[in-house]
Order: C-alpha cells, then structure tokens, then sequence
C-alpha cells in the first residue's frame, strides 16, 4: 500500500485497492487472501477472503479504530462480500477507515452518583435545620 492509501488519525477515508490484479502468480481458481497489520504491528487483523476461487469476491472492508486522546486503543473490522454470484471479478476492493472515540468515563452511572450525593446533602441539611429549630426552642433543653 502506498502512504496514501493508510490510515491518517482521527480522518475517516476510503480507499480503493486491486489486490489481485497486484498479485503475481495469481489464477482465477486460487484462493486469494490479505492481511493488515496497524500501528507498527501492535494491531494484526488476520487472514481476509478476498476471492475463494469460485467466484465470491470481497467487496470492502471497513476498519474501524477505537482511540482515546492520541492512543489507538482497538483496531475492529468488518468484511462484506459481493452478493451477486455472477462470478465476474469486480475492479476494486474498498477500504473504509472510521475512528470512535472510547470514552473511560459512564456519564449515567456519574449522573446516578450525584444525585445520590445531592440527595443525601439535602437530607442532612434538613435535618441540620430541623433539629437546630428544635434545640432552639426547648427550653429543657437550654438548662442543660
């Protein structure tokens, strides 16, 4: 692949390749694979069909990168086939690059959270007033 053709961070792209016709050696019978590695090998995807020699044919595959800050945390990947069965080799194979953002922090178990503390302030504080009302108003309780 050529640097144009790879991934730029945080850049949705897509691609085209022609794998077999770049392929040497390569019979319309033979099976033909590819694999992709990511990030200086850290991320190998395995072995992709990309013609089983009977005339399925790889339509795109689509990487998505899973990131946080400026770390690539996952590499998925999802590969879908041609659905005509007409056997006729198609000219390309297309990459699409998608990248998600992972967020570390659950924003409905932190809302839950503070609520509770929020709830649990009003309470006390309420009973805070309630009971320095009444320590105010007792007389007994002012001898002491």
């Amino acid at each position: 692949m050529m640097h144009h053709d790879c991934p730029r961070f945080g850049m949705p792209h897509m691609v085209t390749l022609n794998p077999i016709l770049d392929a040497k050696n390569y019979d319309s019978s033979d099976e033909f694979k590819i694999s992709f590695s990511f990030a200086k090998d850290r991320f190998l995807i395995p072995w992709i069909t990309v013609t089983d020699g009977k005339g399925h044919y790889l339509n795109f595959v689509s990487f998505t990168f899973v990131y946080s800050g400026d770390y690539i945390r996952k590499v998925k990947w999802d590969a879908e086939y041609h659905t005509d069965s007409t056997g006729v080799q198609p000219e390309h194979v297309y990459l699409h690059y998608n990248w998600e953002e992972f967020s570390e922090m659950d924003t409905n178990s932190s809302l839950v959270f503070l609520v509770v503390i929020g709830f649990s302030a009003a309470v006390v504080a309420f009973g805070v007033v309630l009971y320095g009302d009444v320590y105010t108003r007792d007389p007994a309780v002012k001898k002491q």
